[in-house]
């Protein structure tokens, strides 16, 4: 009678079966154990992702996937089609695993989420004790709610999935090589915030649906499109075919680049590269290398921050450009009075 009494205090959430779980070793939340040492289901080669954080998940809810909730855990099923298109998959439930206590604050978004009435939607509760117990990490706010996310379909890489991703028009898109998971989520969120349509990611790159890279993003990989390949084999085609303007990031103390601050003109589809200095090939694609001026050279800003100014640079630029073609555009900027080197400016 006493159990029967605990099961009737469960929340109602409209739209989702709610449990409440007990023990560790409950199978509901095998998917969930120790993420300190994830199994490899969530590997890069894996079947599954997690989705972590309140925040990342109202973006999770907003978005065309089925939600499922097992425990305190909130697991997911979606196709993922060249790590963009999202496909409704109703064959699997999915699982969302949350702390009691941030029910409340998740409700609008748990209750308002769009999916078909024939998915069944778990809500898996649990204290903060056994959560850190199941997942070997901390219960704090950001881990305290997680969502379990299938592959349903692995991203392909190559040429043959960016196309799909281009739009006729202004393009921005941001190119990634030689960065570690948490770098790469911090620029999806950079990405999301000036306006990129399409992220580019080098298979040198950290796995942008590592639950390291979708914390640090805030959820923004699941809403910016992507495609993973080989940059040396897609940014020369992507330059060849679809008028679109390369700008690679480099060091200050590079003396073949100029600043962005005397970069005035920039054609109105363009890749901005990050992480490639050093790599002869890619560098040698992009019309315009560009540092950041600094008072003292040398100091590094850090990659997200750096990237941030210089998208912010960028889209405020191209949005001044008239529709012109890269040969045009890279022209206009030949044409631009050079300034002498003093005070630390160069000469372009």
């Amino acid at each position: 009678m006493a159990q029967d009494a605990a099961e009737l205090q469960l929340p109602s959430v409209s739209g989702w079966s709610v449990y409440l779980v007990k023990d560790a070793s409950d199978p509901i939340v095998a998917d969930f154990l120790d993420l300190k040492d994830p199994g490899s289901h969530l590997s890069r080669e894996g079947s599954h992702f997690i989705v972590e954080g309140p925040e990342a998940i109202r973006l999770l809810l907003a978005s065309r996937f089925v939600p499922w909730i097992s425990g305190a855990f909130l697991g997911w099923r979606h196709g993922l089609s060249t790590c963009l298109s999202l496909s409704w998959d109703c064959e699997v439930t999915q699982k969302v695993l949350l702390k009691a206590s941030l029910l409340e604050s998740l409700r609008p978004s748990l209750e308002s989420a769009d999916r078909k009435e024939a998915c069944k939607a778990l809500l898996l509760l649990c204290d903060a004790g056994l959560m850190e117990r199941i997942t070997c990490i901390p219960a704090r706010h950001a881990s305290a709610a997680l969502a379990l996310a299938e592959r349903a379909e692995r991203q392909r890489s190559g040429a043959a999935t960016w196309k799909e991703l281009l739009k006729p028009g202004p393009l921005r898109a941001l190119a990634l090589k030689q960065l570690d998971e948490e770098s790469v989520g911090a620029l999806f969120r950079v990405a999301a915030a000036f306006g990129v349509d399409v992220v580019l990611l080098d298979s040198s790159c950290g796995d942008p649906f590592h639950r390291r890279s979708v914390r640090v993003s805030m959820g923004q990989v699941l809403r910016v499109p992507c495609a993973m390949g080989s940059l040396e084999e897609l940014l020369p085609q992507l330059l060849r075919d679809e008028d679109v303007d390369a700008v690679a990031l480099c060091e200050d103390e590079d003396e073949s680049c100029v600043y962005l601050d005397k970069l005035s003109t920039i054609h109105h589809r363009w890749v901005c590269l990050i992480g490639a200095e050093g790599n002869v090939d890619l560098m040698a694609c992009c019309r315009h290398r560009v540092a950041i001026q600094k008072v003292a050279k040398g100091v590094s800003l850090g990659v997200a921050v750096a990237s941030s100014i210089m998208l912010n640079g960028l889209a405020e630029r191209d949005g001044r450009t008239p529709k012109v073609s890269v040969e045009e555009a890279f022209n206009r900027t030949l044409m631009e009075p050079m300034l002498p080197e003093t005070g630390g400016e160069r000469v372009m």
